[in-house]
Protein backbone atom coordinates (compact mmCIF):
# COMPACT_ATOMS: atom_id res chain seq x y z
CA UNK A 1 0.00 0.00 0.00
CA UNK A 2 1.35 3.42 -0.91
CA UNK A 3 1.94 5.94 1.86
CA UNK A 4 1.63 9.32 0.13
CA UNK A 5 0.34 8.39 -3.32
CA UNK A 6 -3.43 8.29 -3.67
CA UNK A 7 -6.28 8.49 -6.14
CA UNK A 8 -8.62 11.21 -4.94
CA UNK A 9 -12.19 10.53 -6.15
CA UNK A 10 -14.66 13.38 -5.90
CA UNK A 11 -18.30 12.25 -5.96
CA UNK A 12 -19.41 15.86 -6.30
CA UNK A 13 -17.89 15.81 -9.77
CA UNK A 14 -19.50 12.44 -10.50
CA UNK A 15 -22.85 14.05 -9.69
CA UNK A 16 -22.02 16.97 -12.01
CA UNK A 17 -21.13 14.56 -14.82
CA UNK A 18 -24.35 12.64 -14.26
CA UNK A 19 -26.33 15.86 -14.49
CA UNK A 20 -24.57 16.68 -17.76
CA UNK A 21 -25.55 13.21 -18.98
CA UNK A 22 -29.18 13.84 -18.02
CA UNK A 23 -29.07 17.06 -20.05
CA UNK A 24 -28.01 14.98 -23.07
CA UNK A 25 -30.50 12.18 -22.49
CA UNK A 26 -33.36 13.63 -20.42
CA UNK A 27 -35.94 11.01 -21.42
CA UNK A 28 -33.79 7.90 -21.06
CA UNK A 29 -33.28 5.68 -18.07
CA UNK A 30 -29.68 4.91 -17.27
CA UNK A 31 -27.75 1.66 -16.99
CA UNK A 32 -24.81 3.02 -14.99
CA UNK A 33 -21.67 1.11 -16.02
CA UNK A 34 -19.46 0.09 -13.09
CA UNK A 35 -17.47 -2.72 -14.70
CA UNK A 36 -13.71 -3.05 -14.15
CA UNK A 37 -13.94 -1.70 -10.60
CA UNK A 38 -16.00 1.27 -11.84
CA UNK A 39 -13.28 2.07 -14.36
CA UNK A 40 -10.72 1.95 -11.57
CA UNK A 41 -12.67 4.19 -9.18
CA UNK A 42 -14.14 1.62 -6.79
CA UNK A 43 -16.96 -0.76 -7.63
CA UNK A 44 -18.67 -0.70 -4.24
CA UNK A 45 -18.26 3.00 -3.54
CA UNK A 46 -19.40 4.17 -6.99
CA UNK A 47 -22.31 1.72 -7.10
CA UNK A 48 -23.54 2.79 -3.67
CA UNK A 49 -23.34 6.47 -4.62
CA UNK A 50 -25.09 5.89 -7.95
CA UNK A 51 -27.89 3.95 -6.28
CA UNK A 52 -28.43 6.12 -3.22
CA UNK A 53 -27.54 9.62 -4.41
CA UNK A 54 -28.21 9.53 -8.15
CA UNK A 55 -31.28 7.26 -7.93
CA UNK A 56 -29.96 4.96 -10.66
CA UNK A 57 -32.10 1.84 -10.98
CA UNK A 58 -29.72 -0.30 -13.09
CA UNK A 59 -26.01 -1.06 -12.88
CA UNK A 60 -23.96 -2.72 -15.61
CA UNK A 61 -21.00 -5.02 -14.96
CA UNK A 62 -18.91 -7.27 -17.17
CA UNK A 63 -18.80 -10.41 -15.06
CA UNK A 64 -20.93 -12.44 -12.69
CA UNK A 65 -18.09 -12.19 -10.18
CA UNK A 66 -18.45 -8.40 -10.10
CA UNK A 67 -22.21 -8.71 -9.65
CA UNK A 68 -21.86 -11.21 -6.80
CA UNK A 69 -19.32 -8.98 -5.07
CA UNK A 70 -21.83 -6.13 -5.26
CA UNK A 71 -24.74 -8.15 -3.92
CA UNK A 72 -22.74 -9.73 -1.08
CA UNK A 73 -21.05 -6.48 -0.05
CA UNK A 74 -24.14 -4.25 -0.36
CA UNK A 75 -27.02 -6.57 0.59
CA UNK A 76 -29.49 -3.72 1.16
CA UNK A 77 -29.01 -2.31 -2.35
CA UNK A 78 -32.01 -3.21 -4.52
CA UNK A 79 -30.66 -1.74 -7.76
CA UNK A 80 -30.92 -4.06 -10.78
CA UNK A 81 -27.60 -5.53 -11.94
CA UNK A 82 -26.97 -6.62 -15.53
CA UNK A 83 -24.03 -8.89 -16.43
CA UNK A 84 -23.11 -7.98 -19.99
CA UNK A 85 -20.39 -10.38 -21.12
CA UNK A 86 -18.79 -12.88 -18.73
CA UNK A 87 -22.06 -14.50 -17.67
CA UNK A 88 -20.87 -18.08 -17.19
CA UNK A 89 -24.24 -19.30 -18.47
CA UNK A 90 -22.52 -22.27 -20.07
CA UNK A 91 -22.01 -23.74 -16.58
CA UNK A 92 -25.09 -25.30 -15.05
CA UNK A 93 -23.99 -24.79 -11.44
CA UNK A 94 -23.48 -21.07 -12.07
CA UNK A 95 -27.01 -20.32 -13.28
CA UNK A 96 -28.64 -20.66 -9.89
CA UNK A 97 -26.53 -17.80 -8.58
CA UNK A 98 -28.45 -15.38 -10.80
CA UNK A 99 -31.68 -16.34 -9.09
CA UNK A 100 -30.21 -16.48 -5.60
CA UNK A 101 -28.81 -12.96 -5.87
CA UNK A 102 -31.35 -11.32 -8.18
CA UNK A 103 -28.90 -10.68 -11.03
CA UNK A 104 -29.78 -10.52 -14.73
CA UNK A 105 -27.55 -12.25 -17.31
CA UNK A 106 -27.46 -10.69 -20.76
CA UNK A 107 -27.82 -13.64 -23.14
CA UNK A 108 -25.39 -13.29 -26.04
CA UNK A 109 -25.93 -16.36 -28.20
CA UNK A 110 -28.62 -18.77 -29.31
CA UNK A 111 -26.97 -21.36 -27.05
CA UNK A 112 -27.27 -19.00 -24.06
CA UNK A 113 -30.92 -18.38 -24.86
CA UNK A 114 -31.66 -22.08 -25.23
CA UNK A 115 -29.92 -22.96 -21.96
CA UNK A 116 -31.81 -20.17 -20.19
CA UNK A 117 -35.22 -21.20 -21.52
CA UNK A 118 -34.69 -24.91 -20.94
CA UNK A 119 -33.68 -24.37 -17.32
CA UNK A 120 -36.90 -24.53 -15.29
CA UNK A 121 -35.31 -22.40 -12.59
CA UNK A 122 -35.52 -19.43 -14.99
CA UNK A 123 -39.15 -19.90 -16.03
CA UNK A 124 -40.20 -16.66 -14.30
CA UNK A 125 -36.98 -14.74 -14.95
CA UNK A 126 -37.03 -11.91 -17.52
CA UNK A 127 -35.07 -12.28 -20.77
CA UNK A 128 -32.18 -9.89 -21.43
CA UNK A 129 -30.86 -10.41 -24.97
CA UNK A 130 -28.00 -8.87 -26.95
CA UNK A 131 -28.02 -8.61 -30.74
CA UNK A 132 -24.84 -8.43 -32.80
CA UNK A 133 -25.44 -5.60 -35.27
CA UNK A 134 -21.83 -5.26 -36.37
CA UNK A 135 -19.51 -5.31 -33.37
CA UNK A 136 -18.97 -9.01 -34.18
CA UNK A 137 -18.15 -9.90 -30.64
CA UNK A 138 -21.20 -11.00 -28.64
CA UNK A 139 -24.90 -11.22 -29.44
CA UNK A 140 -27.22 -13.25 -31.62
CA UNK A 141 -26.96 -12.49 -35.32
CA UNK A 142 -29.84 -10.76 -37.11
CA UNK A 143 -30.16 -13.95 -39.16
CA UNK A 144 -30.83 -15.83 -35.91
CA UNK A 145 -33.76 -13.67 -34.81
CA UNK A 146 -36.30 -16.06 -36.35
CA UNK A 147 -34.76 -18.96 -34.43
CA UNK A 148 -34.76 -16.89 -31.23
CA UNK A 149 -38.46 -16.14 -31.73
CA UNK A 150 -39.19 -19.81 -32.24
CA UNK A 151 -37.41 -20.69 -29.01
CA UNK A 152 -39.22 -17.98 -27.07
CA UNK A 153 -42.60 -19.05 -28.41
CA UNK A 154 -41.86 -22.72 -27.76
CA UNK A 155 -41.38 -21.96 -24.07
CA UNK A 156 -44.40 -19.70 -23.83
CA UNK A 157 -42.39 -16.50 -23.70
CA UNK A 158 -44.01 -13.48 -25.33
CA UNK A 159 -41.63 -10.72 -24.29
CA UNK A 160 -38.01 -9.66 -23.97
CA UNK A 161 -37.33 -7.52 -20.93
CA UNK A 162 -34.31 -5.74 -22.43
CA UNK A 163 -32.95 -5.94 -25.98
CA UNK A 164 -29.57 -4.36 -26.53
CA UNK A 165 -26.73 -3.98 -28.97
CA UNK A 166 -23.30 -2.34 -28.79
CA UNK A 167 -21.77 0.23 -31.16
CA UNK A 168 -18.29 -0.48 -32.50
CA UNK A 169 -17.30 3.02 -33.66
CA UNK A 170 -19.35 5.56 -31.72
CA UNK A 171 -16.15 7.32 -30.64
CA UNK A 172 -15.86 8.54 -34.23
CA UNK A 173 -17.79 11.51 -35.59
CA UNK A 174 -21.29 10.31 -36.48
CA UNK A 175 -22.31 10.58 -40.14
CA UNK A 176 -25.29 9.19 -42.00
CA UNK A 177 -24.37 5.90 -43.62
CA UNK A 178 -21.37 5.23 -41.37
CA UNK A 179 -20.79 2.14 -39.23
CA UNK A 180 -22.78 3.45 -36.27
CA UNK A 181 -25.69 4.52 -38.45
CA UNK A 182 -25.79 1.11 -40.12
CA UNK A 183 -25.81 -0.63 -36.73
CA UNK A 184 -28.61 1.61 -35.51
CA UNK A 185 -30.68 0.92 -38.64
CA UNK A 186 -30.14 -2.82 -38.26
CA UNK A 187 -31.18 -2.66 -34.61
CA UNK A 188 -34.48 -1.04 -35.63
CA UNK A 189 -35.06 -3.84 -38.16
CA UNK A 190 -34.38 -6.48 -35.51
CA UNK A 191 -36.85 -4.85 -33.12
CA UNK A 192 -39.49 -4.80 -35.85
CA UNK A 193 -38.85 -8.46 -36.66
CA UNK A 194 -39.35 -9.49 -33.04
CA UNK A 195 -42.58 -7.50 -32.95
CA UNK A 196 -43.84 -9.12 -36.15
CA UNK A 197 -43.17 -12.53 -34.60
CA UNK A 198 -45.35 -11.63 -31.62
CA UNK A 199 -42.52 -10.90 -29.19
CA UNK A 200 -42.90 -7.62 -27.31
CA UNK A 201 -39.87 -5.70 -26.11
CA UNK A 202 -40.08 -3.82 -22.83
CA UNK A 203 -36.73 -1.99 -22.77
CA UNK A 204 -34.02 -1.27 -25.34
CA UNK A 205 -30.55 0.25 -25.33
CA UNK A 206 -27.66 0.76 -27.72
CA UNK A 207 -25.99 4.05 -26.76
CA UNK A 208 -22.65 3.99 -25.01
CA UNK A 209 -20.72 7.13 -24.04
CA UNK A 210 -19.65 8.13 -27.55
CA UNK A 211 -23.16 7.73 -28.92
CA UNK A 212 -24.73 9.67 -26.03
CA UNK A 213 -22.28 12.52 -26.57
CA UNK A 214 -23.45 12.76 -30.17
CA UNK A 215 -27.14 12.24 -29.47
CA UNK A 216 -27.27 8.89 -31.27
CA UNK A 217 -29.67 6.12 -30.23
CA UNK A 218 -31.58 8.21 -27.73
CA UNK A 219 -34.91 7.01 -29.10
CA UNK A 220 -34.37 3.81 -27.11
CA UNK A 221 -35.65 3.52 -23.54
CA UNK A 222 -32.21 3.29 -21.90
CA UNK A 223 -28.64 4.47 -22.35
CA UNK A 224 -25.49 2.75 -21.06
CA UNK A 225 -22.90 5.44 -20.18
CA UNK A 226 -19.48 4.37 -19.03
CA UNK A 227 -16.34 6.49 -19.44
CA UNK A 228 -18.21 9.80 -19.70
CA UNK A 229 -19.54 9.37 -16.15
CA UNK A 230 -15.97 9.35 -14.88
CA UNK A 231 -14.99 12.41 -16.92
CA UNK A 232 -13.29 11.99 -20.30
CA UNK A 233 -15.21 12.28 -23.54
CA UNK A 234 -14.42 10.98 -27.00
CA UNK A 235 -12.43 14.09 -27.89
CA UNK A 236 -14.71 15.62 -30.51
CA UNK A 237 -14.85 19.37 -29.88
CA UNK A 238 -18.23 19.72 -31.55
CA UNK A 239 -19.81 17.28 -29.11
CA UNK A 240 -19.33 19.86 -26.37
CA UNK A 241 -18.93 17.29 -23.60
CA UNK A 242 -17.84 19.21 -20.49
CA UNK A 243 -17.39 16.33 -18.05
CA UNK A 244 -14.43 16.49 -15.66
CA UNK A 245 -12.31 13.68 -14.28
CA UNK A 246 -13.79 12.49 -11.01
CA UNK A 247 -10.30 11.37 -9.98
CA UNK A 248 -6.95 13.03 -9.43
CA UNK A 249 -3.79 10.95 -9.08
CA UNK A 250 -1.47 12.47 -6.49
CA UNK A 251 2.00 11.51 -5.35
CA UNK A 252 5.09 13.29 -4.06
CA UNK A 253 8.66 14.04 -5.05
CA UNK A 254 11.23 11.60 -3.65
CA UNK A 255 14.18 13.38 -5.22
CA UNK A 256 14.78 16.35 -7.52
CA UNK A 257 18.15 17.30 -8.95
CA UNK A 258 19.91 18.72 -12.04
CA UNK A 259 21.05 16.28 -14.69
CA UNK A 260 23.56 16.69 -17.52
CA UNK A 261 23.26 15.62 -21.12
CA UNK A 262 24.69 12.12 -21.54
CA UNK A 263 24.15 11.06 -17.94
CA UNK A 264 22.73 7.50 -17.55
CA UNK A 265 19.37 7.00 -15.83
CA UNK A 266 17.96 3.82 -14.34
CA UNK A 267 17.67 0.34 -15.84
CA UNK A 268 19.40 -0.02 -19.18
CA UNK A 269 21.42 3.12 -18.44
CA UNK A 270 19.15 5.27 -20.60
CA UNK A 271 21.12 8.39 -21.62
CA UNK A 272 19.75 11.84 -20.89
CA UNK A 273 19.29 13.73 -24.16
CA UNK A 274 19.70 17.27 -22.81
CA UNK A 275 20.64 19.23 -19.70
CA UNK A 276 17.68 19.62 -17.36
CA UNK A 277 16.22 18.57 -14.04
CA UNK A 278 15.17 15.07 -13.09
CA UNK A 279 12.35 14.33 -10.66
CA UNK A 280 11.69 10.91 -9.15
CA UNK A 281 8.14 9.98 -8.12
CA UNK A 282 7.17 6.87 -6.09
CA UNK A 283 4.78 5.35 -8.59
CA UNK A 284 5.51 2.73 -11.23
CA UNK A 285 4.14 -0.26 -13.09
CA UNK A 286 3.60 -1.98 -9.74
CA UNK A 287 0.91 0.64 -9.18
CA UNK A 288 -0.47 0.64 -12.70
CA UNK A 289 1.71 3.26 -14.39
CA UNK A 290 2.63 0.95 -17.21
CA UNK A 291 5.98 0.55 -18.94
CA UNK A 292 4.77 1.89 -22.27
CA UNK A 293 4.39 5.30 -20.60
CA UNK A 294 8.17 5.50 -21.07
CA UNK A 295 9.19 8.52 -23.20
CA UNK A 296 5.68 9.99 -23.03
CA UNK A 297 5.29 13.68 -22.36
CA UNK A 298 3.48 14.40 -19.11
CA UNK A 299 2.20 17.63 -17.60
CA UNK A 300 2.72 18.01 -13.87
CA UNK A 301 1.62 21.17 -12.08
CA UNK A 302 1.61 23.08 -15.36
CA UNK A 303 5.09 22.01 -16.46
CA UNK A 304 5.63 19.71 -19.43
CA UNK A 305 8.12 16.96 -18.71
CA UNK A 306 9.11 13.67 -20.28
CA UNK A 307 9.20 10.24 -18.69
CA UNK A 308 12.85 9.20 -18.90
CA UNK A 309 14.10 5.68 -19.29
CA UNK A 310 12.08 2.67 -18.30
CA UNK A 311 9.16 3.03 -15.90
CA UNK A 312 10.21 0.99 -12.86
CA UNK A 313 8.05 -1.20 -10.68
CA UNK A 314 8.13 1.32 -7.85
CA UNK A 315 9.10 4.69 -9.30
CA UNK A 316 9.35 6.82 -12.39
CA UNK A 317 11.85 9.47 -13.50
CA UNK A 318 10.56 12.61 -15.19
CA UNK A 319 12.86 15.05 -17.00
CA UNK A 320 12.09 18.75 -17.16
CA UNK A 321 14.00 21.36 -19.20
CA UNK A 322 16.41 23.51 -17.20
CA UNK A 323 14.54 26.68 -18.27
CA UNK A 324 11.24 25.41 -16.79
CA UNK A 325 9.29 28.13 -15.00
CA UNK A 326 9.32 26.25 -11.73
CA UNK A 327 11.31 23.58 -9.92
CA UNK A 328 10.10 20.69 -7.80
CA UNK A 329 11.11 20.22 -4.19
CA UNK A 330 11.71 17.01 -2.25
CA UNK A 331 8.50 16.09 -0.43
CA UNK A 332 6.30 18.26 -2.63
CA UNK A 333 2.86 16.83 -3.45
CA UNK A 334 2.23 16.74 -7.20
CA UNK A 335 -0.62 15.62 -9.45
CA UNK A 336 -0.04 13.23 -12.36
CA UNK A 337 -3.54 14.13 -13.46
CA UNK A 338 -6.14 16.43 -12.00
CA UNK A 339 -9.89 16.94 -11.95
CA UNK A 340 -9.86 18.98 -15.15
CA UNK A 341 -11.35 17.95 -18.49
CA UNK A 342 -8.21 17.08 -20.41
CA UNK A 343 -5.23 15.83 -18.37
CA UNK A 344 -6.19 12.13 -18.39
CA UNK A 345 -6.84 12.24 -22.13
CA UNK A 346 -3.52 14.03 -22.76
CA UNK A 347 -1.64 11.39 -20.76
CA UNK A 348 -3.41 8.60 -22.64
CA UNK A 349 -2.61 10.12 -26.02
CA UNK A 350 1.04 10.67 -25.08
CA UNK A 351 1.31 7.00 -24.07
CA UNK A 352 -0.56 5.90 -27.23
CA UNK A 353 -3.35 4.35 -25.20
CA UNK A 354 -6.88 5.30 -24.14
CA UNK A 355 -8.29 6.91 -20.95
CA UNK A 356 -10.06 3.62 -20.14
CA UNK A 357 -6.70 1.94 -19.64
CA UNK A 358 -5.15 4.84 -17.73
CA UNK A 359 -8.00 4.59 -15.21
CA UNK A 360 -8.39 0.84 -14.97
CA UNK A 361 -4.65 0.07 -14.79
CA UNK A 362 -4.33 1.64 -11.33
CA UNK A 363 -4.33 -1.20 -8.84
CA UNK A 364 -5.15 -1.39 -5.11
CA UNK A 365 -1.61 -0.45 -4.08
CA UNK A 366 -2.73 3.12 -4.76
CA UNK A 367 -5.23 3.99 -1.98
CA UNK A 368 -8.54 5.58 -2.97
CA UNK A 369 -9.69 8.65 -1.08
CA UNK A 370 -13.36 9.61 -1.51
CA UNK A 371 -14.82 13.10 -1.29
CA UNK A 372 -18.61 13.34 -1.04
Amino acid sequence: MRFRSELEIDFRILKENFELLRDRAPSNKVVFMVKANAYGHGLLECSKFASEELNVDSLGVASLGEALHLRKSLPSMSTDIMVLSDTGMVFDHVRELYLDYNISPVLSSIEDLQDFLQDKRFRNAPVFLKVNTGMNRLGILPTEVEKACSLLNAYGRRSIEHLLTHFACSYKRFRKGDKTDKQLTLFQKVKKQFSEEGISIVKTSCSNSGAIEQGVGLEESHVRPGLMLYGPGIGLEESGWAGRSISSLKTYVIKSEPIKKGAPIGYGAHVCHEDGNIVFLPIGYGDGMLTYYSKAEIEIEGEIGKIMGRVNMDMVAIWFPKDAKRSFQRGEIVKIWGHDRFSVTRLAMAAKTVPYQVFTALNPRVPRKYIV
